[in-house]
């Protein structure tokens, strides 16, 4: 049997250990510092991106907050010129108009701002028939006349949202002497994300009830 016998000294041995040992530490220890280095690359990119949501978050409120508060002053103002018109309407009880005004007001949900709103009569056309005889005096033609409690109204305002619309138009469809209620036009304004909807509502009042 032929011995075994290892011809590198023990010092050649030790120190080929070593290195393997250094080598794979140092391979642990770069893996580490990229693993450490790629969590602070995402941590940093992550913060980034929130603070700027974050500050994009806060600009969105801001402008809905103003949003808000123009809305809240037109709606004191409305409420100013509603109480102007019921002080109109218990002077001149005679006309529905101050009265119809004010329970338009009062139906529109909060949220609503009206801004206009125009009237205008139905008129009918006398028909034409045979023509009369020739005589000395002749009846004076039959002058327009408007249609028995036939008005059509329009309707412009600003609304936070298109919800608000809607249920305006549910509302005024609710009322008795209103009818064909329709939205005609309902568009956001201006830009941003707290930009409000202008709108516009064609209806037809019948009746001449108070």
């Amino acid at each position: 049997m032929i011995p075994n016998v290892n011809l590198v000294p023990a010092e050649c041995l030790l120190f080929r250990r070593r290195r393997r040992r250094l080598k794979v530490w140092a391979g642990i220890w770069s893996a580490a510092a990229m693993a450490v280095l790629g969590a602070w690359l995402v941590r940093s990119a992550v913060a980034d991106g929130f603070g700027r949501l974050q500050a994009r978050v806060e600009e969105l409120e801001g402008q809905r907050f103003v949003l808000e508060s123009q809305m809240q002053a037109a709606g004191n103002e409305q409420r100013r010129l509603v109480e102007a018109v019921r002080a109109l309407d218990r002077l001149r009880p005679e006309q529905p108009w101050p009265a119809r005004l004010a329970k338009l007001a009062a139906t529109a949900p909060e949220g609503i701002v009206l801004s206009e709103l125009a009237v205008e009569g139905r008129r009918l056309e006398a028909r034409a028939g045979n023509p009369a005889p020739a005589t000395a005096e002749r009846q004076a033609p039959t002058p327009r006349r408007e249609a028995a409690g036939g008005q059509d109204v329009r309707i412009r305002g600003m609304a936070l949202d298109h919800g608000d619309v809607a249920r305006l138009v549910d509302a005024l469809r609710g009322v008795p002497d209103w009818s064909q209620v329709e939205i005609v036009n309902a568009l956001r304004q201006g830009a941003g994300q707290g930009r409000a909807v202008a709108f516009e509502l064609r209806a037809t009042i019948t009746g001449s009830s108070r």
